[in-house]
């Protein structure tokens, strides 16, 4: 056991560091952790002995096994493939897929059946044996999975994911998705069948595969036709628990309940993991219970993905028969994609480059796919060479997409009618500060939660919530002077309805606040005091950005020279933001304070970390400052948005070092940058 939880470990930190590496080469984290596991493998870094601890290594070859790592990390890694393909199945949007059901299922139809037939085919030509056979059956598969993750980075990118072409391509990746789990669910059936063939008739084995494909697309199509019935009714039951927690791991129960039933009948774990998914996403549950996963995300599926890396046998995948292989059936797999969702694209009125956008945006292969291959590889019916070109296949795929799309994705339009994007409409209330923003969004927030509405939060450049209550679905992005909603139109009023009320009761709290405290006489007090907080002043500021001379007249071009020290120096990406921030708040109220010091500062994107820039001025200047007299010592700090301090703790601290006169005088007499700095740093 011990063994395992070390296994454990290393795979957890491997997988995140590979992940880091591959998003900052602007691929997704995926790759990265299937090559730390091709990397950590039995066949590589695997076997190697560490003294005292592991003699055979970390990562020994488990001899006579078709899996070659240890059944119990194999069985932790597949259930990160029953999380995820859970997770994915709560993402399916069957609104989306009724609302362009004609474009979906014509692109996704197309492109599932020309990949899995040139898959096949490759497959059958190169190893020359029969259509039939399962390993031909199971690479036509893995060639069908669609992962359109690395396309929707690109056309957000590009601000292209409302475009026909990009609303297509999700509609086209719901039915792809679908048919691929109908797909697998067959080929396993027959690939199962064959062992089992004997000495029966072909008359017989006729029969048998056809009524193993009836019962494979009946024991899906039944459980999703019941599953979609009592969607609401699932709903409400994990309602009763009213933990989101519980609510969210009883869901993930649920889930594995009906993986072990569809592996019961014969088909795959996943596919019941999946339909279980596709049932709640139609509930008000979906988004809060994917938000509420997401931990047990972070652990499982990682270590499903540098286990599929483990699993390829590196001598194998080198070999030249392997990567000749291997780049013919990639070649395939994008030509399929292309051809297979460009043509019904033509049918579409889309004209050749909106179906060439197309059929390029479902060339990416991904999680699927790799599911695919393990269970092919784990069932026996793939070995170390077929599995290891579907991997190439999958690498190479996702690698070359986005280059491709970054190419064709031009202003040209791509198609020869718009397509109608449905009922949503678009409320916009303009702000005029990014504090009041993010004050009423919260109020909004709460608002919702009591009105009974669900609610799941994204972090991304803009903050985004999704609320949803039965079938109402309302957008919010939080944006930087503004708040944007995307709701239907029947609920617009009610949008309308909750922002004023809100807008009401913070004016009356602006009220009250306005009566309870005079800001004037509150910040005469905040650097009175002995210095309480420990702050580490060095990981804030550098010799780089101290001026012993600033040069300019008035605050404002101060501030302007402060934050243009910070950018010269390489501590802020966007100067004209971070100026806007700290004028932002320098206009609200004046952070000039008494004994001739003052404490400019602000919140903005342009940077990552606290930044900060010391100036001083030897004649001084106005800056509003609470003792009337002119400010000669200037402190400016931008921190960023996204995270809550610690540029209130730095301000207190400095403010507090610089609480006197004698001590503004003995900063003063400093001559030399140095002498500023340990004056901050050691005092």
């Amino acid at each position: 056991m011990s063994t395992l939880v070390f296994q454990l470990s290393v795979i957890l930190f491997a997988a995140r560091f590979g992940g880091i590496l591959f998003k900052k080469m602007k691929f997704p984290s995926v790759l990265g952790e299937l090559i730390a596991g091709i990397i950590l493998g039995p066949s590589l870094l695997g076997s190697i002995p560490i003294p005292f601890l592991f003699e055979n290594g970390l990562f020994p070859q488990v001899e006579g096994a078709l899996i070659p790592v240890e059944p119990e990390l194999y069985a932790i890694s597949t259930i990160g493939s029953i999380v995820l393909l859970f997770l994915a199945g709560l993402e399916t949007d069957l609104k989306l897929l009724v609302q362009f059901s004609i474009a979906g299922v014509m692109v996704g139809f197309g492109g599932v059946i020309f990949s899995f037939l040139i898959g096949a085919l490759t497959t059958a030509w190169w190893l020359h044996i029969p259509f039939s056979d399962p390993r031909v059956l199971l690479m036509g598969v893995i060639s069908t999975a669609t992962s359109v993750g690395i396309t929707i980075r690109v056309l957000s990118e590009r601000k292209k994911v409302g475009s026909p072409e990009g609303i297509t391509i999700l509609a086209g990746a719901v039915v792809d998705d679908i048919l691929g789990i109908i797909f697998l669910s067959v080929v396993l059936g027959i690939a199962t069948l064959s062992r089992k063939a004997g000495q029966q008739s072909n008359q017989n084995q006729l029969f048998e595969v056809g009524m193993l494909i009836f019962r494979a697309v009946g024991v899906w199509l039944g459980f999703t036709a019941i599953g979609l019935l009592l969607s609401q009714k699932i709903g409400s039951f994990l309602k009763y628990f009213k933990n989101i927690g519980t609510i969210s791991a009883l869901a993930l129960g649920l889930a594995l309940l009906l993986s072990g039933i569809f592996e019961k009948a014969g088909l795959a774990m996943i596919i019941g993991a999946y339909v279980m998914g596709m049932t709640l996403s139609g509930t008000d549950l979906a988004k809060v219970i994917e938000n509420a996963l997401h931990p047990v995300q972070e652990f499982f599926v990682p270590v499903f993905f540098v286990v599929m890396g483990m699993l390829v046998n590196i001598k194998e995948v080198i070999s030249p028969t392997v990567l000749t292989f291997g780049f013919i059936f990639t070649i395939g797999a994008v030509i399929a994609k292309v051809i297979g969702c460009g043509i019904p694209a033509l049918g579409l009125k889309f004209n050749f480059l909106g179906a060439l956008r197309i059929g390029a945006g479902m060339v990416p292969r991904g999680e699927v796919a790799l599911i695919v291959a393990g269970i092919g590889l784990s069932s026996g019916f793939l070995d170390q060479q077929l599995f290891g070109s579907a991997i190439l296949m999958t690498l190479l795929t996702t690698i070359v997409a986005p280059p491709i799309l970054n190419v064709i994705l031009t202003d040209k339009k791509g198609s020869l009618k718009e397509l109608e994007k449905g009922e949503l409409v678009e409320t916009d209330f303009d702000m005029t500060s990014p504090y009041l923003v993010e004050l009423l969004s919260e109020r909004i927030v709460q608002s919702f939660v009591s009105e009974g509405y669900y609610v799941n939060t994204i972090e991304d450049e803009v903050k985004i919530y999704h609320f949803r209550r039965e079938r109402s679905t309302i957008t919010l992005f939080v944006e930087q002077k503004k708040l944007r909603f995307e709701n239907d139109t029947t609920d617009t009023i009610f949008v309308k309805n909750i922002v004023y009320e809100n807008l009401v009761r913070l004016n009356d709290m602006i009220n009250q606040v306005k009566d309870l405290v005079k800001p004037a006489e509150l910040k005469q007090e905040l650097i009175e005091g002995e210095i309480s907080t420990d702050f580490d002043v060095k990981k804030v500021l550098s010799t780089d950005c101290i001026s012993l001379d600033l040069q300019s007249n008035t605050k404002n071009e101060v501030i302007k020279e402060m934050i243009d020290i910070l950018f010269k120096n390489g501590k802020i990406s966007d100067p004209e933001a971070a100026l806007e921030a700290v004028m932002e708040r320098e206009n609200s109220f004046s952070t000039g304070m008494q004994n001739g010091i003052a404490l400019p500062h602000g919140k903005s994107d342009s940077v990552e970390r606290l930044v900060v820039s010391v100036g001083i001025h030897r004649k001084g200047i106005d800056f509003q400052s609470i003792d009337g007299k002119s400010s000669q010592i200037f402190i400016c700090a931008v921190a960023p948005k996204k995270i809550s301090g610690p540029h209130i703790r730095f301000i207190a601290h400095v403010g507090a070092l610089l609480n006197t006169r004698e001590k503004v005088d003995e900063l003063l007499r400093c001559s030399t940058k140095e002498e500023v700095y340990s004056f901050f740093t050691e005092t």
